[in-house]
């Protein structure tokens, strides 16, 4: 009886310290570094408040800055309230607008979609890709022109507002950035609206990084990396892709 029992508590210990590993695992795994200076944030089907919520506690984290690649279209004052409130005490944002009908002869478009004014925020670009029959090519204009006014892309206004870009972009706005489309996916952490609403992050996600609120879903807001059709991938990704490129962090 003695050397069972003696033998049930070695058993017993021995599985204390496997969780106490275990647990101590999980901790250092939240609280290391996170390995990129880009984090995305899922929305998913999120409603307005939920969206809200995200960019109010991203922000209490003090990122660098928050870009949001979606449009905000008015709805119901109760609705818009949380989203309208963050963005209100959040110190650098900047939100995606899209270019319309473009006129070859001028070199120019003559439409511009933007979300209502009631959503403040310190920036805007454009978020227009060039795709050919869904299949992103990866080159992109820095700068576009709204009529006589000119419009910078969504990706270079980030990455000015936060580290600011290398000087081959800075001096020469009629720039086409160009890129491999295989390092797509590989320069962000990636939090999904689930992992997110369930605090599954550590703050390192976060402070001072570039942090963009996109949609990470398969029903829309894709294109094709490949031209045989069998790699997809979602707008934000390639902002992504396009801010890594362009960002000076000397």
């Amino acid at each position: 009886m003695i050397h069972a029992g003696n033998g049930l508590i070695y058993i017993k210990q021995a599985k204390l310290a496997s969780i106490f590993i275990l647990l101590l695992t999980i901790v250092s795994a939240c609280s290391k570094e996170a390995p990129h200076i880009i984090t995305i944030v899922d929305i998913g089907n999120n409603p307005r408040p939920e969206i809200g919520r995200q960019i109010e506690k991203i922000r209490q984290f003090n990122p660098r800055i928050i870009g949001m690649d979606f449009h905000l279209v008015p709805d119901s004052t109760w609705k818009d309230s949380t989203i309208v409130n963050a963005l209100n005490k959040s110190v650098n944002t900047v939100q995606v607008v899209t270019l319309h009908n473009y006129f070859e002869v001028f070199d120019a478009w003559d439409s511009l979609e933007y979300s209502h004014p009631k959503f403040k925020v310190s920036d805007r670009g454009f978020a227009n890709l060039v795709s050919q029959d869904s299949v992103f090519v990866p080159e992109l204009p820095l700068k576009q022109m709204f009529r006589t006014e000119p419009v910078y892309a969504f990706s270079y206004v980030v990455a000015k507002n936060s580290y600011g870009v290398k000087p081959r972009f800075s001096d020469s706005l009629d720039y086409f950035l160009r890129f491999k489309t295989d390092s797509l996916g590989l320069n962000y952490n990636l939090i999904s609206a689930e992992d997110f609403s369930k605090g599954n992050y550590s703050a390192e996600y976060f402070k001072d990084k570039i942090v963009l609120l996109g949609y990470m879903g398969e029903s829309e807001d894709y294109h094709y990396a490949d031209p045989d059709k069998k790699r997809k991938v979602k707008g934000v990704e390639i902002h992504a892709a396009l801010i890594g490129q362009m960002i000076n962090r000397k």
